[in-house]
């Protein structure tokens, strides 16, 4: 047992863990490229921001990368305000500042770690040119026997790629695939020359087998790029007799590509394709020739000018023209100076490995004017940190501002106080929060120093549960939500915050609470209300510390007293009988009080929350036991690795059980279970609860005082009645507990502060514009301006792909496209919308539900038995996602009953009624199908029943989702009094 403890709480070095990080990130971006994958977009700056909690970047890199490069960087800020789509520039944006993050961070390294970081390289390589080779050889055969069964787009993909027979491995193009190799061939190479024996051998073999690789790929200019890359690095050196063999070798290798792709094959689809790409990015730069359309955008400037969608427009195939167009004449002549700087600050490697890397990253960058390795994030990923081997000569120091570090605790708190108390993952709150702790704990060179094992294989085992899950919204919730309070925790532990800090923060709960009583006491009070409250009784959780911290140590304190009494008293007012539970719980932790004063001021609260439960009681006031009941009914589908973040949202309507009360029966949602240690058991299982428990008790153990732990225990009390934890600043403030003596001394680098608010703007900014290309796209559609609409909204799924919503917004829309031209080039993309939806949230019953509808149009504009059976099968499936849904009985009934299937149409509706026997209209549309098919006598007993239920429920207080099951126009309900009589 003493052996098993220790091992686990050995400490493990912070450098072991930015190793594996970059290198486990860099392996599933090779494996899930961007443009096949756009979710890959936010895991990569993501990974970006996450490699802060391990390594930071000292003062002294701007020094490294030049001021010609900082002021490059700056004016990528300022050009994307002016951009034609500022949320697609943040983005671009964030991955330059990713490529520079990476470069200074790899430059951090010791040697052998620079060397781990290439054998890995090398192996990810051999990976990528096996499967290369393996389609190569086999793919393009087995491919070819599916084209009979295959149609429209997907057609023309196989039916290329077979014609073309170019390996691209696990990427989207061939080029990045030879892009990689490039970059690592000469990496291998050099290994081979420098190990001895076995290894020699073995290095030597992977060299060869890369370059096959390559071959395979028919890449004529990757080819040539890695000839010149290799002649100018032996020509420097004085090689000429290598540098001659490298040139025929390379002659020799695009001989035999244009021999096997044929001269006026590789003319035709690569050479003229690209000059004329070329002329169309002139005639692009003329448009905006000074600052450019903005980062990212070239897509966007090419279809907004009608230029020829023939030869490619997504991304220009040369860097030189890809900034022109985007950064304007300003951008290209700071990326020069930039790039200028760089190149005559490189000194000569003084290992044989530094150079292998420089040939390979100059072949990569010479093929940056032929194709758009640079465009790539899982090849950025990689060649920068392979970058890191390089060595630079250090520039002049450029003098610094110095501010007093106490401005940034009150600037903390001020966005702290303008992001609001608001529910999560409101787009702009959050990108304000999220950018100010990010930027902080990298101004002040915060990481985490050494970690313990068991706390590393749980935050492994966390993260590792969450990217698997089965929702994608659960997953990103779940990762930036930990990440926050991981750095905050960093962040506020640092000089100048500490414990006077978690103080004012508390006290930001006097504005909120003040607001809270200003909109409570209007006339019509909207303190109920999700619309200017998203949950009140978040902001009651909030005070508990507040409370507690004000509570004066003696009687006569009236002030703190007071104070203490206004948070009792917001909390009453916001009607949080958790939160007094809460406070109920906390009171027996300070150790200030004698038992005759708590017990009676506890007996007093839990009264109140008693009384404020009775007077504020309703029909549906049990809800809270359904849905404890389903939460342990979801977690038994995996008690031991839980079923992951965010699936239970959708899992709840697969088990849950009827009311006791109410109108309705199952017309019940649930986000989250109101209770946070049961969410987190469905969420992560019993391995996630041993974890959690463990670090709970350790935190647990440093909190400094008795008001310190009474705040803990009321939040934690609180939280088995709400799901308060999932709103970020209640985390915030209950990690802040543990703040305890002198904060930490820290030095600012304002180059990473720098850099990572440039990956701030390019993950939360981007994607804080999706509501307002929402708004556009809805008045663009209601101008009939369809192809910006269109744009808009592909925009908006690109910077939030994770977002199974955005993909929905698309589909819509090239459904509503297809029904009008019957196109089958829309028919298509609201198929592949469709996928894509139901890949990121496999289990969400509402998008099969929609599926269904948009299947079920489909079957009305074609009338075929393929279409037919395709909704028949999507009604199915949401069948079986929403089994005690009556609306969407009711509405598959009213799709049954269109196409003339009468008595489907009478079991769906029937199913209906049995789900809610007060469901009027359902009755209503029953009695109708029955009576068409010559049942009058049931037909009329289900009419009488409809007309007996609109009746006795008109006019009645009903929640606004159960009023249409009994509202009817008085002339209807008119007429089915008749009919039932």
């Amino acid at each position: 047992m003493s052996l098993a403890a220790g091992l686990l709480s050995r400490k493990v070095s912070p450098g072991f863990l930015w190793e594996i990080s970059a290198a486990g990130l860099g392996l599933y971006l090779v494996f899930h490229p961007a443009l096949a994958c756009p979710t890959s977009l936010g895991v990569a700056l993501g990974g970006g921001l996450f490699l802060f909690l391990f390594r930071s970047i000292p003062e002294g890199a701007l020094a490294r990368i030049g001021l010609p490069t900082f002021l490059f960087l700056l004016y990528l800020i300022v050009d994307s305000i002016f951009s034609l789509n500022p949320g697609l520039s943040w983005q671009a944006l964030g991955f330059v500042f990713l490529g520079v993050l990476l470069y200074l961070m790899a430059l951090e390294g010791s040697a052998e770690a620079k060397g781990r970081f290439e054998i890995f390289a090398l192996g990810l390589a051999v990976l990528a040119a096996g499967m290369g080779m393996d389609q190569w050889l086999f793919g393009f055969q087995r491919w070819a026997s599916l084209l009979p069964g295959l149609s429209g787009g997907d057609y023309r993909a196989v039916y290329n790629a077979v014609e073309g027979k170019r390996a691209f491995g696990p990427f989207v193009t061939s080029g990045s695939l030879a892009a990689l190799l490039i970059l690592l061939i000469p990496v291998g190479a050099i290994q081979a020359q420098i190990q001895s024996g076995f290894k020699r051998v073995l290095f030597f073999l992977v060299t060869g087998f890369l370059v096959l690789g390559l071959l395979a790929t028919q890449s004529v200019g990757a080819c040539l790029c890695l000839a010149l890359a290799v002649f100018l690095v032996l020509v420097y050196r004085g090689s000429w007799k290598w540098a001659l063999a490298a040139a025929l070798a390379c002659a020799a290798g695009i001989g035999l590509i244009l021999a096997v792709r044929g001269w006026h094959n590789w003319h035709l689809a690569s050479y003229s394709m690209r000059l004329s790409l070329w002329e169309s990015c002139w005639n692009l730069f003329l448009i905006h020739p000074f600052l450019g359309s903005g980062p990212g955008t070239f897509d966007l400037a090419y279809r907004q000018a009608g230029m020829p969608l023939d030869s490619g427009s997504r991304f220009a195939h040369n860097l030189f023209f890809q900034t022109l167009v985007e950064e304007g004449a300003i951008g290209v002549l700071l990326a020069g100076a930039a790039l200028a700087r760089l190149f005559a600050r490189i000194k000569a490697p003084a290992r044989w490995e530094g150079w292998g890397v420089l040939t390979g990253a100059l072949a990569f960058f010479l093929f940056s004017f032929l194709d758009l390795p640079f465009e790539m994030p899982e090849l950025v990923w990689v060649f920068a940190l392979l970058a890191g081997r390089l060595e630079v000569r250090s520039g002049r120091e450029i003098p610094l501002p110095r501010l007093n570090p106490a401005c940034f605790q009150w600037g903390l708190l001020a966005i702290l106080l303008i992001a609001g108390f608001w529910p999560p993952f409101r787009p702009w709150n959050f990108a304000l929060l999220a950018g100010a702790i990010w930027a902080g704990i990298a101004l002040f060179q915060r990481k985490f120093t050494n970690v313990s094992l068991w706390v590393f294989l749980g935050a492994f085992y966390f993260g590792l549960r969450a990217f698997v899950s089965p929702s994608a919204l659960g997953t990103v919730h779940f990762l930036e939500t930990a990440g926050l309070v991981a750095a905050f925790w960093l962040l506020v532990r640092a000089e100048p915050f500490g414990e006077p800090f978690l103080k004012k923060f508390c006290l930001l709960g006097l504005v909120w609470g003040a607001s809270a009583w200003v909109v409570s006491l209007m006339p019509e009070s909207p303190t109920n209300s999700w619309d200017a409250f998203p949950n009140p009784k978040d902001l009651a959780v909030f005070l508990i510390p507040a409370f507690f911290f004000a509570w004066p140590e003696r009687w006569n304190q009236w002030k703190p007293a007071a104070l203490s009494f206004l948070y009792i008293a917001t909390m009453i007012r916001l009607k949080a009988v958790g939160a007094l539970a809460g406070v109920v719980a906390g009171l027996f932790f300070l150790k200030g009080w004698s038992a005759r004063f708590r017990w009676p001021a506890a007996g007093l609260l839990l009264l109140l929350a008693l009384g404020l439960r009775w007077m504020d009681s309703n029909e549906t006031q049990w809800d809270r036991f359904i849905i404890w009941k389903a939460a342990l009914k979801v977690w038994a589908w995996n008690p031991v690795l839980g079923v992951g973040p965010g699936v239970f949202v959708d899992a709840f309507h697969q088990v849950k059980d009827p009311r006791i009360q109410g109108f309705s029966r199952y017309l019940m949602d649930a986000r989250f279970a109101h209770n946070e240690l049961l969410d987190f058991l469905t969420a992560f299982g019993l391995i996630g609860l041993v974890f959690l428990l463990g670090g709970l008790a350790a935190w647990w153990k440093t909190l400094p005082t008795d008001r310190a732990k009474a705040s803990a225990a009321g939040i934690g009390t609180a939280s088995f009645f709400d799901f308060c934890l999932h709103t970020p600043l209640i985390l915030l403030q209950t990690a802040a507990l543990a703040l305890k003596g002198k904060p930490e001394k820290s030095t600012l680098s304002w180059p990473a502060g720098f850099l990572a608010l440039g990956l701030v703007l390019g993950l939360f900014g981007g994607a804080a514009w999706v509501p307002v290309l929402r708004h556009q796209a809805q008045a663009f559609e209601a101008q009939q301006q369809l192809p910006p609409t269109l744009d808009c909204l592909k925009s908006a799924e690109q910077l939030n792909a994770w977002d199974s919503q955005n993909a929905w917004e698309t589909t819509q829309f090239t459904h509503q496209l297809y029904l009008a031209t019957g196109d089958p080039n829309w028919r298509q993309k609201t198929d592949e919308g469709l996928n894509r939806m139901l890949a990121l949230e496999p289990l969400r019953g509402e998008w099969l539900w929609d599926k269904a509808r948009l299947l079920s149009e489909r079957v009305a504009k074609e009338g075929t038995a393929e279409s037919a059976q395709a909704a028949l099968d999507a009604w199915h499936q949401a069948d079986v996602a929403l089994p005690d849904s009556a609306f969407l009985k009711y509405e598959e009934g009213v799709y049954f009953f269109k196409i003339h299937d009468l008595n489907d149409s009478a079991q769906c509706f029937r199913r209906a009624v049995d789900l809610e026997p007060r469901y009027a209209v359902a009755w209503m549309n029953l009695g109708m199908v029955l009576k068409a098919e010559g049942q009058k006598e049931e037909a009329r007993e289900d009419l009488r029943q409809a007309a007996a239920l609109m009746e006795e429920w008109r006019g009645k207080n009903l929640d606004p989702v159960e009023r249409p099951m009994v509202d009817v126009p008085d002339e209807v309900l008119k007429q089915l009094k008749a009919a039932g009589n």
